[in-house]
């Protein structure tokens, strides 16, 4: 169990190290606060100041701890069984930048930072979602084993033969330091993870917002699946199957009991499908195709492709996939022959066969509903719902209904049969991140961040069941029985389908809401900050060494004294966290999708197809 250690709560001061030295905890603030805590009462041992700006790194020699800065250290050691801390001016070693600009030349990637976990260990970890781990030997280094996490990696310590690291996804990941092979992940999901140390058989976790945590060591020595947020669920065969941000997809019985897993990305495995009774395919955002067996023993990698897939449907032996690109990709199974079709300039986010009609209906985040002609391989017909994002859809076949979940709250009712006519229902405050349509008992699932999931009649005109949850909530699959979720953490639950018998009227919309047009928008790159929250700060950084890395010229604003402005640019991307990125009106991502945007190319990919629009070029 994840424990708070309330008396180190730091009011969003971020932990940006934290180190174990003779059994003691050396946390060092944001606020250039230094302290050292004996962790067995934690009784505070010693509280000084240093230069958080000019930090550089950490290492371990002998009896020493040392903390080198640019221009001095500051020594922390253990002697006559007290603590003596030693400050001595000068450089005593070779600064971090000149060694990470040497070592970058020769890997050819980008560096973050190095991190030294031992006197014989250390990390580099880089830009994106991956690190290596360097030993060193008789006569120099080498490196043992390359590893990665689901967004930034940020530290890492080492219990016997084992390393953990620690990173931006909220997850402690195990790895064999001699092997380099991967062993599962536990969840902690308690914001950025920034620091990690291990004492006495405890792990101690500092975090973006200043708080530390403890987890026994017996809770993570024999962590296994649970890696990451679940993005879809899919039934086949009697079995249930999640796909993750962690690569893996997990079988289910439908008693609920896992039966087994299996990583098939580093990327995320966003979507997954049936192509026969014994297989399955699937789609990552480093864009793969994969076939699956479904007892989960076997992957075959198919094809590999620069895309980041969001979705897929199958029909037939031909695979339909949609991506962040915008691009609309079919691949026939039998020929391995693909083929492109780019049809938004936005982020596509859904796809779902229309049976009936020999047709494909394909959302776009920005409000587009496509329709696709199998039989003429082209587009019949783009609806557009101005003033709305589109986050997923799903089909009645029976009623030839298309319910598509929105940021707004509102879930719209497409009627194929008249031409498409479109009903709006406002559900929730909140935003609705997926629906699920169940044909056995005429009910529409969907949970939002409002903490609720709802089930509906088929028409939205009552509100039949309703559950509160205190997870963030990340996807769902409606069964005649049972509503299927999977959150944030890596779990699935499920919920027996209960009808209760008062119903409670939601609110019809007559047509969708406008938001207001602005070209200031459309013809800049925004970086919206909230400078008042210093938990901030690391996402501030981040997201602007992003905007440098592509030489982008940017605004940066501040909306911490900006009601208006907030509540415009919250309007336009259904994102009420900041910092947000903004690219000529359009926003791509943010949070923990950006660095695997990074990392796969697809950020590169989206930023220079922007680029050509405007009559620029990606330097």
């Amino acid at each position: 169990m994840t424990k708070k250690v309330t008396s180190l709560f730091s009011e969003d001061r971020p932990i940006i190290f934290m180190e174990d030295f003779i059994d003691f905890l050396v946390l060092g603030f944001s606020d250039n606060r230094l302290e050292i805590y004996n962790p067995q009462f934690f009784n505070r041992e010693y509280l000084g100041f240093f230069d958080s700006r000019s930090f550089c790194e950490i290492r371990k020699e002998k009896q020493t701890l040392v903390l080198i800065f640019e221009h001095y250290t500051i020594n922390i050691l253990y002697k006559d069984n007290c603590l003596k801390i030693e400050q001595k001016i000068g450089r005593t070693s070779i600064p971090q930048n000149v060694i990470l600009k040497n070592n970058e030349a020769n890997s050819g990637k980008k560096i973050r930072k190095q991190i030294y976990i031992s006197e014989t260990t250390y990390m580099r970890v880089y830009y994106g979602n991956s690190f290596d781990i360097y030993v060193k030997k008789e006569g120099g280094e080498e490196k043992a084993f390359t590893g990665n996490h689901t967004n930034w990696v940020t530290d890492a310590c080492i219990v016997g033969d084992s390393l953990f690291t620690s990173g931006y996804d909220g997850y402690i990941r195990k790895w064999n330091l001699k092997s380099g092979i991967y062993s599962g992940a536990y969840p902690v999901k308690k914001g950025w993870i920034l620091s990690i140390a291990y004492i006495k058989n405890n792990f101690y976790i500092g975090t973006e917002y200043g708080e530390l945590y403890s987890v026994p060591y017996n809770d993570i020595k024999d962590i296994g699946i649970n890696g990451g947020a679940i993005w879809n669920l899919y039934v086949h065969q009697g079995m249930l199957y999640s796909v993750s941000e962690n690569g893996e997809v997990v079988g289910y019985n439908m008693s609920e009991s896992v039966s087994n897993y299996l990583k098939c990305s580093v990327g995320w495995l966003n979507a997954i499908a049936a192509v026969s009774q014994d297989n399955l395919i699937a789609v990552t955002s480093r864009g793969e195709i994969i076939k699956i067996d479904n007892n989960l023993l076997n992957i075959k990698l198919l094809e590999r492709v620069k895309l980041w897939f969001n979705n897929l449907c199958i029909i037939n032996v031909t695979v339909y996939a949609v991506s962040a690109e915008g691009i609309f990709l079919l691949y026939d199974l039998n020929t391995r022959k693909i083929e492109t079709f780019k049809i938004s300039c936005n982020q596509l986010i859904d796809i779902c066969s229309l049976e009936l009609q020999q047709k494909i209906a394909i959302l776009s985040v920005e409000g587009e509903l496509i329709i696709w002609d199998r039989q003429k391989n082209l587009i019949e017909k783009i609806i557009k719902c101005d003033g709305y994002h589109f986050t997923s859809m799903a089909y009645n076949c029976s009623k030839e209904y298309i319910y598509i979940s929105t940021f707004e709250g509102t879930i719209l009712i497409v009627n194929i049969k008249k031409d498409y006519k479109i009903c709006y229902r406002k559900i929730t405050e909140g935003r609705i991140w997926k629906v699920s349509y169940c044909s056995d008992n005429s009910r529409l699932a969907y949970i939002s961040t409002s903490m609720k999931i709802g089930i509906c009649d088929e028409l939205i005109k009552n509100s039949v069941s309703s559950i509160s949850v205190n997870d963030l909530v990340t996807t769902c699959l409606l069964t005649n029985d049972f509503l299927f979720t999977g959150n944030e953490k890596g779990e699935m639950k499920r919920y027996p389908v209960v009808i209760e018998e008062e119903r409670n009227m939601l609110t019809l919309i007559s047509e969708p809401e406008s938001i207001m047009k602005n070209e200031f928008f459309e013809k800049n790159v925004i970086l919206f900050i909230d400078d008042s929250k210093e938990c901030t700060q690391y996402y501030i950084e981040r997201d602007s060494m992003l905007l440098e890395r592509y030489n982008l010229p940017y605004i940066r604003i501040d909306l911490s004294n900006n009601d208006g402005m907030r509540k415009e640019v919250v309007k336009r991307t259904g994102w009420n966290r900041f910092p947000q990125i903004l690219f000529w009106g359009d926003f791509i991502a943010s949070g923990s999708v950006l660095p695997e945007m990074l990392d796969s190319g697809t950020l590169d990919n989206i930023i220079e197809e922007k680029l050509q629009v405007k009559g620029g070029k990606m330097r």
